[in-house]
């Protein structure tokens, strides 16, 4: 394997291996800031809270998804991350919160690896490969290397694990298994299932009908007995996962058209080359294994998901990033390995190198929480745990130093509006979502009167980004203690502090 290695890299001309190092460089820079963070009891998101939760629910005392259990519990994404990590952290007696961010980290390395192997495969080139395990380092950081604990990392894992699974053999097991690996990225991230689309095409012009159809019979049978199996066991699962969207998925064209230009304007070299491959492809110019096909076909499913997924408001760019740019990368990448000009490489090598790795960031290490920027948690901790009585923490990014206070959002909880959208069709195929959107309502209706009535000693709100308590409510009963500006990662939040008025 060694030998192999080597005499690789003795076939890469100098400026290969010159760019080599800068790849290598980053690789390591990107793990680097990951183990940095990792040690770190706080939040990398917003919403990180909420696989925490759910992982806590799952091995609770009552079921997180009860039409009849309380205080209301909500999640919008699959139950696939919670149940691994909970179930993980409970045999390996380590903290499910730096338990849960160790397994997003090997997440995305094991999917930098899936895209290497499979660009070497196809290339049949080792520099190609490397360069595209850097590339997808990308795709799961979202903002340099700051990794978020929802399940888009692992449901990207579960895509490309079935992906090459199904290009290499398309034998009944191999078929089974991209079946249930489709099963799963659904219950890990819902819009996941868009790869049912692109396997069925792929068998289809490959291996014909009948292959085509028992991969999407299996996929159907499995995803229905599923539904049944959790149905039974979580009654109120699809209500908080599937009817939520409604309300958590939307926004305007030009939110669509914004992430499209910053997409096109970080990865035009990959998108240049990906026509170059599609050129030669049509001029009969190259030779070309059929498994390329498959992800060809990925992309143009993924192209027509983001045109209605793109004008979501609440998420910039991940659905590129997780849809449409790891195929972008193995075809992009498969294109420059056949390139003839040293010339031309050597120009896409350095626009990848720039433009969809490093993005500006200059090689330098940038540190994410600087010891003033920790000081502030410090602070905030010691008010939490100075101050005797109720209280109540109406912002997730305080759920790892929360103490004994109650949650009253763990980042998703706001999503439970949508049970209550407006809709005949609604109403028929989700009979008591009424009925669950009014248990939720009438618990922060609870909240609401203990608030008039001053019952809580401290309230910890987001500023401007609270949605679970009004601003009226809390501003009469309540007077602002203090106000930190605490850092998740790449953002930072106006956290305030309210005690009662005498």
């Amino acid at each position: 394997m060694s030998a192999f290695i080597l005499n690789q890299f003795k076939s890469l001309t100098r400026l290969q291996q010159f760019f080599l190092v800068f790849v290598i460089y980053f690789i390591g820079f990107w793990i680097f800031q990951c183990i940095y963070l990792i040690q770190y009891p706080i939040p990398t998101e917003y919403r990180d809270w909420g696989s925490i939760d759910l992982s806590n629910a799952l091995y609770g005392q009552s079921s997180p998804y009860s039409f009849s259990a309380g205080p209301p519990f909500f999640y919008i994404y699959g139950l696939v991350v919670p149940l691994l990590t909970g179930g993980l952290s409970s045999i390996l007696h380590i903290d499910l919160f730096l338990l849960t961010k160790v397994f997003i980290c090997a997440c995305i390395l094991l999917t930098a690896f899936v895209i290497a192997y499979e660009i070497f495969d196809l290339s049949g080139q080792l520099f190609p490969a490397i360069l595209g395990f850097a590339a997808i380092l990308w795709t799961g950081s979202a903002t340099n290397a700051v990794f978020i604990l929802n399940p888009a990392s692992c449901g990207l894992l579960i895509v490309l694990l079935v992906l090459a699974k199904i290009r290499k053999s398309q034998s009944f097991s191999s078929i089974l298994v991209a079946a249930l690996g489709t099963v799963l990225a659904f219950y890990t991230k819902q819009y996941f299932v868009y790869i049912v689309a692109p396997i069925f095409l792929f068998l289809f012009t490959s291996s014909g009908i009948k292959k085509a159809l028992t991969y999407g019979l299996l996929f159907l049978g499995l995803l229905a007995l599923s539904s049944l199996l959790i149905s039974r066991f979580f009654p109120a699962y699809f209500y908080a996962t599937i009817l939520a969207q409604f309300y958590a998925v939307g926004g305007g064209w030009g939110h669509a058209r914004t992430q499209l230009i910053l997409f096109f304007n970080q990865y035009w070299p990959l998108i240049i080359l990906l026509f170059i491959y599609l050129w030669g492809r049509v001029k009969k110019q190259t030779t070309y294994n059929s498994g390329e096909n498959l992800y060809l076909l990925v992309l143009l499913i993924a192209a027509l998901c983001l045109i209605p997924l793109g004008r979501n408001t609440g998420s910039f760019l991940s659905y590129y990033y997780q849809l449409a740019l790891p195929a972008l990368i193995v075809i992009g990448l498969i294109s420059l390995s056949r390139l003839r000009s040293k010339a031309a490489s050597a120009f896409f090598i350095t626009g990848i190198l720039v433009f969809s790795i490093f993005h500006g960031e200059l090689l330098s290490f940038r540190t994410i929480y600087s010891e003033q920027a920790l000081q502030k948690w410090v602070f905030a901790k010691q008010i939490i745990a100075d101050i005797q009585g109720p209280k109540l923490i109406s912002t997730p990014i305080l759920a790892p130093v929360m103490s004994d206070a109650i949650l009253l959002d763990n980042g998703h909880t706001e999503c439970y509006v949508g049970l209550d959208t407006p809709s005949a069709l609604l109403d028929s195929l989700f009979p008591r979502r009424h009925g669950y959107f009014s248990a939720f309502k009438t618990y922060f209706d609870g909240i609401d009167s203990q608030i008039a009535n001053k019952k809580f000693k401290l309230i910890a709100t987001t500023k401007d980004f609270h949605p679970m308590i009004p601003q009226s409510i809390l501003e009469a009963n309540y007077f602002k203690l203090k106000t930190i500006d605490l850092q998740t990662g790449g953002q930072t939040w106006i956290t305030e502090f309210w005690v009662p008025k005498d």
